[in-house]
């Protein structure tokens, strides 16, 4: 796996929390804010890896998946983060 991450989340402390950790190990990280900015990332500097929130504005986690899935990113390892809601 490549050592570059993408992290796609759109509340600010959790994505700086996850790439802070991940820099510490050596991780080159990116940062999208929502799923249409993160495919934009993703077509232009395909990541190793990609960190997904479910939830977010202008488009879904889940959505962005299925998209990535079906248009040629089919091997790109893909993590879904949510949080609970109680």
């Amino acid at each position: 796996m490549s050592k570059k991450i993408l992290i796609v989340d759109d509340e600010a402390p959790i994505a700086e929390l996850l790439a802070d950790v991940l820099q510490d190990e050596g991780y080159n990280i990116r940062v999208a804010r929502d799923g249409a900015s993160a495919l934009l990332e993703i077509i232009r500097r395909p990541p190793g890896l990609v960190l997904l929130d479910v939830a977010m504005p202008v488009m879904l986690g889940s959505d962005l998946l299925v998209y990535l899935r079906r248009h040629g990113f089919g091997d790109l390892p893909i993590i879904i983060m949510t949080a609970g809601i109680s």
